[in-house]
């Protein structure tokens, strides 16, 4: 297992319902997403993407339709700005693109580079 970052640590001393991949990423409930948003950019923290899945007791489901690429944008502000569009828009409810069986908590994996 690898270790989490800094900044994934403050995440998990932050943010209670957050889980730790193998990889060492932390996905963080949907609902905290924006304030994990607001976090990363006020350590200047460059954006990278972010995807969207649903963690449940036994399986992770990932959804296809809910990954954003921002590691070709220049602007730092652009990439938050438009994570937090989709956050309140279109991410805001479950995806409807997993199996049937599909049960847990909706994730988001914020990819930030630190």
């Amino acid at each position: 297992m690898t270790d989490p970052s800094p900044f994934s640590r403050e995440l998990l001393a932050r943010f209670s319902g957050c889980h730790t991949t193998s990889g060492g990423e932390v996905w963080v409930r949907c609902e905290d997403a924006i304030a994990v948003l607001d976090l990363a950019q006020e350590r200047g923290l460059p954006l990278l993407g972010m995807e969207a899945f649903v963690f449940g007791d036994v399986s992770v489901y990932p959804s296809v339709s809910r990954i954003a690429d921002y590691s070709s944008l220049e602007e730092l502000g652009t990439a938050y700005d438009h994570a937090r569009a989709v956050l309140i828009g279109p991410w805001v409810a479950i995806p409807d693109d997993l199996y049937s069986e599909a049960e847990g908590h909706y994730m988001i994996d914020l990819v930030v580079a630190d």
